[in-house]
């Protein structure tokens, strides 16, 4: 806070001292254009020696021997701003151009985007077209450079699949052969395109070099002629027209991008000296030049503004394109008044390098995270190392292995990225595990072939007894016996395929022959059904008729036979039993609402007798093990909503209106207590019930 209001107070001041200055030299302002900069770009590996120092000496040398002339903007001015300020190699713009084009590997900030953007590049989860997709589309939509890295980032899972593909093939040929046919892999032309996409990216990256290297030379070629032309103005008398032909050289020398690297500075020394030595013989009026200065105070203000705003961005990429324009364009701005020269360079550069470093920490997080993906991928190739171990019997088991490596790919893809340095080898390993399981069951494929026919008996002799049982009268230990059949021929295994269905038709068959004859007795019970139907509408009858005793013993007595009677009798056609039901707990409830004036101990009793009325029924045990759950749960998220008003509460202890907000979570809590309370005698109630069946 204390260094933000400090350059603030500086800021305005420098703008009160400026608007003094124009004061007296606003007639002249349409006169001056904006003078000449000098294009020295900078990149995050190399700084450039501020040339601040130089300058101010030259205009105190100038303004000594000419009290009338002074050097103009032509000078960056101030120290050039990199994060790595203790190297001093002087680089122009060509340098961070031709950068672009040469292998930036070294380059700490492209690293850093590098893994930034390798985030979006884990394609463990795409399929084949999705990844032929993907790179039949590089060429098109990426520049030559960046099609050719995406390509090979894609390449190694593409070749797993594929790899896949092929042993889902030889294991399918290896399941049905006869042993005299030949394996072939049938490819549908993926790869071959694959493969043609990659060959296109790499030869439009040749060509892309080559281009390169051929402008190279030709824009080395523009710059010495510009450079002959700037020595021509500095041995020639100053005109009118001096100073915008200058500017124009000047533009066109900017327009011209990378050179040669062996060229480079040699060629920006030379372009420096003549540069300077034409500005060191052009008159300009001090005024004219001061107000320029005064001009560029407020560009550069604005550039620490525009750096200091970086810090909120959160894509590394963007933040460090950003920061390399601000820095061409505050070296580009040229000089500013002198007093203020060192401030307002001390001002951006240390704005520079909080960013930057802010950026490496953010980098720094991510390395830190990618790291401990790193070790959570190869804890899960430990994993599935220890299922490869185990080789098993039954195809149930292998179905669970499959399942078990399926579900550790799964966490694999939520993990996230790992350092692109081991990205692909941990993969590789991982996906191993996946191979080494395949070739796995091929080899057990093998040995099934020898077991079907064995298979294949066992399965004829469960038809047998099938067919021997199909019409016994005892329908209940019938049906287990056949359900037991069924599972045993769920656990054979497969048979010979051109056997299968017909084995299975004449098993099924026999099932079907006794389940349609015990179907046909449970038509019977419709009718029984029926009748129950009617037996209870007689007892809420007997219930209705309760009304009119008003010795409450006498119908809790009364009220307990009829309750045995209804449980007693069996089940009602489907589409009444809601409704009778419904009918038979309404009258219940009024029953113990007139008789018991102790709400809390009629709901007791009443959802005991719910209970225990669920506890008699068919599969009861399964409907109070449900109840007993769905209880616990929502106590634990009453409890955990409880849990959270209290942190809120000690959030806002120290608020405004802390004791209101204090009261209302208290009574919250105190009603939540409550429902917990009920909640718990209900859950006492259920556990009773199971224990008194």
């Amino acid at each position: 806070m204390h260094s933000k209001l400090s350059f603030l107070l500086f800021t305005i001041q420098l703008y009160i001292t400026i608007l003094q200055r124009m004061s007296s030299s606003i007639n002249n302002q349409d006169e001056l254009n904006q003078d000449d900069e000098k294009v020295v770009s900078l990149t995050n590996e190399e700084s450039v020696e501020s040339t601040n120092t130089d300058e101010s000496s030259q205009n105190e040398t100038s303004e000594e021997n000419n009290a009338n002339e002074v050097k103009d903007k032509a000078e960056p001015e101030g120290n050039t701003l990199t994060a790595d300020t203790s190297k001093n190699d002087v680089v122009s713009s060509e340098q961070n151009a031709q950068q672009d084009d040469d292998d930036d590997d070294d380059d700490e900030a492209i690293k850093m985007i590098d893994e930034e953007e390798s985030s979006n590049m884990d394609y463990s989860s795409y399929n084949k077209v999705q990844l032929l997709e993907l790179a039949m589309d590089a060429p098109k939509s990426l520049s030559p450079r960046e099609a050719v890295r995406r390509i090979q980032n894609i390449r190694p899972y593409f070749d797993d699949l594929i790899k896949e593909e092929r042993e889902a093939q030889l294991n399918a040929f290896e399941e049905n052969s006869t042993g005299d046919e030949v394996f072939e892999f049938i490819d549908d032309g993926s790869r071959n395109a694959f493969y043609q996409a990659f060959k296109n990216a790499q030869d439009a990256r040749s060509e892309e070099k080559k281009r390169i290297e051929e402008e190279k030379l030709k824009n080395l070629e523009d710059k010495i002629k510009i450079i002959e032309e700037i020595k021509s103005l500095t041995e020639t008398d100053e005109t009118t027209g001096s100073l915008d032909e200058i500017k124009r050289l000047q533009n066109e020398w900017k327009s011209i991008r990378a050179v040669p690297k062996n060229n480079l500075q040699e060629l920006y020394d030379r372009y420096h000296f003549y540069l300077s030595k034409f500005y060191d013989n052009l008159a300009i009026n001090r005024e004219l030049k001061e107000l320029d200065r005064q001009k560029n105070i407020g560009i550069k203000i604005d550039l620490c503004n525009k750096v200091d705003a970086l810090q909120h961005e959160t894509s590394l990429k963007k933040a460090f394109i950003l920061l390399a324009k601000y820095q061409e364009d505050f070296k580009n701005t040229g000089p500013v008044p002198k007093e203020y020269s060192e401030e307002i360079w001390e001002r951006f550069k240390s704005t520079v390098d909080t960013v930057y470093s802010q950026k490496k920490a953010q980098f720094e997080q991510l390395q830190e995270k990618r790291l401990e993906n790193l070790k959570l991928k190869e804890l899960l190739i430990e994993k599935a190392k220890t299922i490869n171990l185990v080789i098993p019997d039954k195809q149930s088991e292998w179905k669970q292995h499959h399942e078990a490596l399926n579900a550790l790919m799964e966490e694999w893809k939520k993990i996230g990225q790992v350092p692109k340095t081991h990205n692909e080898s941990v993969w590789m390993t991982f996906r191993e595990q996946f191979n080494q399981f395949y070739k796995n069951r091929s080899d057990q494929f093998k040995r099934l072939n020898a077991e079907k026919k064995q298979n294949k008996a066992l399965k004829e002799e469960l038809c047998v007894r099938a067919e021997a049982i199909k019409d016994n009268e005892n329908l209940n230990e019938t049906t287990k016996e056949f359900l037991k059949l069924q599972e045993e021929w769920k656990s054979i295994g497969p048979v010979p395929e051109n056997e299968s269905q017909k084995l299975w038709k004449r098993f099924r068959n026999a099932c079907d022959h006794f389940f349609n004859k015990k179907h046909a007795h449970f038509d019977q019970r419709k009718t029984e059904e029926k009748e129950n139907l009617i037996l209870k509408n007689t007892l809420i009858t007997k219930l209705n008729d309760l009304d009119s005793i008003e010795d409450g013993e006498q119908v809790f007595e009364k009220l307990k036979e009829i309750q045995q009677e209804w449980n007693k009798i069996g089940f009602v056609p489907l589409k009444s039993k809601q409704q009778v039901n419904e009918q038979y707990h309404q009258k219940l409830d009024e029953i113990y609402k007139k008789f018991r004036k102790n709400r809390e101990t009629y709901k007791q009793a009443h959802m005991k007798e719910h209970y225990q009325q669920i506890s008699d029924m068919p599969g009861g045990d399964k409907k109070l093990k449900d109840d007993e759950r769905r209880i616990r749960e929502k106590i634990k998220g009453l409890k955990s909503e409880i849990q959270t008003w209290e942190n809120n509460m000690e959030f806002f202890a120290n608020s405004k209106n802390a004791d209101k907000f204090k009261k209302d979570i208290l009574d919250k809590i105190s009603k939540v207590n409550s429902q917990i309370e009920n909640l718990q005698k209900e859950l006492g109630i259920i556990r009773k019930a199971k224990t008194e069946k």
